[in-house]
């Protein structure tokens, strides 16, 4: 797979999931609801600052296809953002983190690949 394949694919599938991200923390959905109370987060928190960094999020990767500095600071954004949640999780004591480890693993895949691609268009 080339570097501009594996960049789009890349992009598509952590924008697709950041949307998915903000339409469940922004409606509230049961899912986000009952992971914030088990964390200890205000349930008020899904809609900003949760919910508003995933749709921020999913809209700098969209415009990153056409501003790739756009598309790696929305990437590097994401990252922070799972590396907070993994530490929310574990300041709980819980272990549930299969999500916000594979979260963490696409922006960081997403990031780098974004990366190389505007190294090599420049």
């Amino acid at each position: 797979m080339n570097m501009t394949a594996a960049y789009l694919t890349l992009t598509l599938i952590t924008s697709v999931a950041a949307l998915g991200g903000a339409v469940l923390n922004l409606t509230a959905h049961r899912i986000p609801v009952t992971q914030a109370r088990r964390l200890g987060v205000p349930v008020g928190w899904l809609t900003f600052p949760i919910g508003t960094a995933y749709g921020l999020g999913f809209l700098g990767l969209v415009a990153g296809l056409a501003v790739p500095v756009v598309g790696i600071l929305a990437a590097a954004g994401f990252v922070v953002f799972f590396v907070l949640a993994i530490g929310a999780h574990l300041r709980v004591g819980d272990r549930g983190l299969a999500g916000p480890i594979g979260g963490l693993a696409l922006s960081l895949a997403t990031l780098v690949v974004t990366w190389m691609y505007a190294a090599g268009q420049g």
